[in-house]
């Protein structure tokens, strides 16, 4: 056996495309079927954007932030909206200012370090704004809340009423 190895060894499904173009898509599509996002009731997800999509509630972003103790959790909206958006130990980095990438780059060890961007709610694109521009810059593992603070507060006042219930 020879020491280089054909790409249509180590994957034949790639020799029935006629260009890496269709492989690429078809690949991606696969990835886009093997992919699920899970939501249940209240709870907003939290999608890893490296390659394939993972998802997590709430509740499984508050487990990762007491494991995982120093991660970054940035808030991407204006300054000005921080104080009402805020997730317990999030930093403010705005996403629309020039420099963000850099201010996060500051604000991790490592392009490599996992880090969580959020922003409003469902419906603010913010956070994936940030994501896509963090990637740009090299960064590999960001995680996205999707249901940013209103998901957050929401889980927050189901708990503490579940609690005193």
């Amino acid at each position: 056996m020879s020491g280089t190895m054909d790409v249509h060894t180590l994957y034949p499904a790639i020799g029935l495309f006629k260009s890496i173009g269709q492989t690429v898509f078809f690949f991606g599509m696969l990835c886009a079927l093997f992919s699920s996002t899970r939501q249940t009731g209240s709870e907003s997800s939290l999608k890893f954007k490296s390659g394939c999509h993972e998802s997590h509630t709430t509740k499984e972003l508050q487990e990762l932030q007491s494991t995982e103790l120093g991660l970054p959790i940035i808030n991407t909206l204006p300054t000005d909206a921080f104080a009402k958006s805020r997730i317990p130990g999030a930093i403010s980095i705005p996403q629309d200012k020039a420099n963000f990438a850099d201010r996060v780059a500051r604000a991790v060890d490592a392009k490599t370090d996992k880090l969580v961007v959020y922003c409003a709610n469902q419906q603010c694109d913010s956070s994936e704004k940030a994501t896509k521009k963090l990637e740009e810059a090299g960064f590999t593992s960001v995680l996205t809340y999707k249901g940013g603070a209103e998901a957050w507060k929401k889980e927050a006042r189901t708990s503490a009423a579940a609690a005193t219930g």
